[in-house]
């Protein structure tokens, strides 16, 4: 997955029903593996490394 801060990215559920996380990449922490700090859409900012196709860029930073 090709990332750069500031992008917007979107979680897939793995359970039904449970919606999609968005968020906006603040930090690229590791490449290898690919760590990021991303701010949430409910105002919270964790470390997430995605994993199994379960994330996407759904906008690019201009």
């Amino acid at each position: 997955m090709e990332v750069q801060e500031d992008d917007t990215i979107e979680v897939v559920s793995n359970k039904v029903g449970e919606p999609h996380r968005r968020g906006v990449v603040r930090r690229i922490i590791e490449q290898d593996p690919l760590r990021l700090e991303v701010a949430w859409d409910d105002e919270h900012t964790s470390e997430f490394i995605p994993s199994g196709g379960n994330a996407r860029v759904v906008a690019r930073a201009e």
